[in-house]
């Protein structure tokens, strides 16, 4: 039998490098271009701010999921919400 209080360990979206490419560098870059005196850092910094936001959310939402059924609606659940972040 499967405790409520069990600890559901996902490994799909626990590590920040795995957003890191959702926005690209160029594109980052393109945001800071003209109004940054070092585009490049901030792009660098605005993709990591983005993928521990990311990782951070998703750390607090796995918080409440207790089960695998519940684990499976959060991943599904979460995709959908990367996908719309923007």
């Amino acid at each position: 039998m499967y405790s409520e209080s069990s600890t559901v360990v996902s490994s799909a979206y626990s590590a920040p490098e795995t957003f890191l490419n959702d926005i690209s560098e160029a594109l980052a870059y393109s945001a800071h271009a003209g109004i940054s005196w070092v585009p490049e850092r901030r792009a660098i910094s605005t993709r990591s701010e983005y993928a521990s936001s990311l990782v951070s959310i998703y750390q607090g939402l796995l918080a409440h999921a207790g089960t695998p059924e519940k684990l499976a609606v959060l991943d599904a659940e979460f995709a959908r919400f990367r996908e719309g972040y923007f």
